[in-house]
């Protein structure tokens, strides 16, 4: 359940109820206040040196010696926008697509005739480029 290696550096969330734990195994792992693993976030090739919060606690950077940062959203529901977005064009123009939209997680995202949704990718550059 614990991390396989050194951790190298631990934040705690805003409300306090969080603590984000970054390590030499490649991960960042969640805790709440009692010790219990809530999540695993992989994705970094090399240690991740350095964890934190944003001030709103709904984001996490991850510093890595991979020479990346990683920005981890812990809001689902900009989640689900952002991946129904990305997959707007299968949804609305591949046929295989109309059952998913119909019946799948992005049903009541999607519409034909609608512009598509700001996506966090957007507002990501936004707050690089502002």
């Amino acid at each position: 359940e614990g991390h396989s290696s050194s951790v190298l550096s631990v934040a705690f969330s805003p409300d306090g109820q969080t603590i984000a734990s970054a390590s030499s195994d490649q991960t960042v792992k969640l805790w709440d206040r009692n010790g219990t693993l809530l999540n695993t976030l992989e994705g970094h090739s090399s240690w991740v040196r350095s964890v934190a919060f944003s001030p709103d606690g709904q984001t996490i950077a991850s510093a890595s010696e991979d020479q990346t940062v990683k920005l981890w959203d812990r809001n689902l529901d900009r989640l689900v926008v952002w991946s129904c977005d990305w997959l707007r064009d299968y949804l609305l123009n591949n046929p295989n697509g109309q059952q998913a939209r119909e019946d799948g997680v992005c049903q009541g995202y999607l519409s034909d005739n609608t512009t598509p949704p700001a996506t966090l990718f957007g507002q990501f550059l936004n707050w690089i480029s502002g």
